[in-house]
């Protein structure tokens, strides 16, 4: 199993940068005028050294391959931004890369397939990658929309890959059974990808491969993909966020979202899910952000080393860091002044050391499945339950409809005198069915009290029960357990309420 890391080719300057959020702009400039919002807030992030590198610049891609190669980093997985009629950003740091052929940094893409917008788009799914220096709405009719995503036919599909297929055959790009890897940010959004993985595959086996190592992110339909990976923190990080109240900026616990993920990580089994370091976009977001606070080395090498183990034991082929160098999320492996080198060391260690953990691992993983099962029994049985008032309601509501009256289908049956189990939502409706008729209802068995007066007595199941024609179950989805206990006390003609409606 290889570790690769996110890589974002931001820190170079271009011209839709210098014309949306001013000139200069790159993911530095977020970075260096972040502030601390709340006590103990850490901003801003400053590189070690301020060592704030320009990706045009050979030199730092010699340096970052260095650090990869000493702390076992196996790859970057590095974003690829190619949106409607082959319109591209950020492209030339790949672009320089793949002309470095002495610079030892193996590779992947991963295809970032979003729109790209201002904050007030009302473009679904869309990137909103700076709003805290977007320029102000320019009238009603602006969208916001930056640089539009879509997706073309199968000439648009086949200029893409010809553009990736220089990529593709450089030896450092990465690659699984002789397929090159690429990763779909969005894979549930490409509404052709059923149609565009076929051509994509058909054309690598033209051009020597055995086809496209599909990843899709957070994408469950694996019949057009060939593996689904669950980024940390995303992957669980927006759950947690809907469960918090109110608006404004979000913090949430960095070891509490560790844990989350580890447990994401044995659920989903057939799966990657993976690493992060830290998440805080407030630098991009201000007070509209989202901090992960407690971030640390530690924490990370905690849960870093079981999620190597985990990944491993499922027989994925990778476990992706989030990431190299998300400066303006607060997401990196490269160092700063603050923690230096630690969080790469962590790395170096939970590679070394994951397998020490197997056991451990599988011990959590066979008790969280047998929890799991138990939560499956008990979903089951709601589920039987459900259906069985389904079938109930809607065979009384019929019934009805014929002008049938549950009285008339007792008396049918020679019952004029009935105890009723169950004093439920069922029962309820029993008794006001019968009321009125010529039923005598007894008493009720039930294991709880009645609050309201229902003009007849009710028992538990344990007290004497008197003599009746009938005993009424109305909770049938466990009927035979509870006929088997009445006939064990002596009672007889225990019928469900499913079987007198018919």
């Amino acid at each position: 199993m290889k570790i690769l890391s996110m890589y974002l080719p931001q820190f170079h300057r271009v011209k839709e940068n210098d014309e949306w959020w001013g000139a200069g702009y790159t993911d530095w400039v977020s970075a260096k005028n972040a502030v601390p919002l709340f006590e103990g807030h850490y901003q801003p992030h400053v590189p070690l050294n301020q060592y704030y590198y320009d990706l045009t610049e050979k030199s730092s891609f010699e340096w970052q391959a260095s650090l990869m190669r000493r702390f076992g980093i196996d790859g970057q997985c590095i974003y690829h931004y190619w949106f409607k009629d082959g319109r591209q950003i950020l492209e030339k740091p790949a672009e320089k890369l793949l002309g470095w052929k002495d610079i030892d940094m193996p590779f992947c893409f991963s295809w970032a397939n979003q729109s790209w917008v201002n904050s007030w788009s009302a473009v679904k799914g869309a990137n909103v990658w700076c709003d805290l220096r977007e320029k102000k709405r320019k009238d009603d009719n602006d969208s916001g929309l930056l640089l539009e995503q879509q997706y073309g036919d199968e000439r648009e599909w086949r200029r893409h890959f010809n553009y990736l297929l220089a990529f593709f055959k450089d030896s450092r790009y990465i690659k699984i059974d002789n397929k090159p890897v690429f990763v779909l940010y969005q894979a549930m959004y490409i509404t052709v990808l059923d149609r565009m993985s076929e051509c994509w595959n058909s054309w690598a086996k033209e051009e020597g491969f055995d086809g496209i190592y599909f990843i899709g992110v957070s994408n469950r339909d694996e019949s057009v993909v060939d593996a689904v990976l669950y980024p940390g923190p995303q992957a669980v990080m927006n759950d947690m966020l809907g469960e918090m109240d109110g608006s404004g900026l979000k913090v949430l616990d960095y070891k509490s979202v560790w844990d989350r993920m580890i447990e994401k990580a044995y659920m989903e089994s057939g799966c990657m899910t993976g690493a992060f370091t830290g998440y805080d976009d407030t630098p991009r977001r201000g007070d509209r952000g989202c901090a992960v606070d407690g971030a640390s080395p530690e924490v990370f090498r905690e849960g870093l080393v079981r999620l190597l183990a985990i990944n491993e034991i499922h027989n994925q082929p990778f476990t992706f860091i989030n990431a190299w160098n998300e400066w303006g999320e607060g997401m990196h492996l490269e160092p700063d002044e603050k923690n230096g080198t630690a969080y790469l060391e962590a790395v170096s260690y939970s590679k070394e050391h994951h397998r020490e953990y197997f056991e451990e691992v599988k011990k959590n993983e066979e008790m969280i499945y047998r929890k799991q099962g138990q939560e499956i029994v008990r979903y089951k049985k709601k589920i039987s339950r459900y259906e069985s008032y389904w079938r109930i309601m809607d065979q009384w509501l019929l019934l009805k409809e014929e002008n049938i009256q549950v009285s008339d289908l007792l008396e049918d049956r020679n019952i004029h005198r009935v105890i009723i189990y169950g004093m439920g939502m069922i029962g309820k409706h029993l008794v006001r069915d019968l009321a009125g008729s010529n039923i005598k209802i007894v008493c009720a068995i039930d294991r709880q009290e009645m609050r309201e007066e229902i003009g007849f007595p009710v028992i538990n199941v344990d007290d004497i029960i008197p003599e009746a024609d009938a005993v009424i179950v109305t909770p049938s989805y466990d009927y035979t357990n509870i006929k088997k206990n009445l006939e064990e006390k002596g009672l007889k003609n225990i019928i469900s309420i499913e079987t007198i409606l018919g």
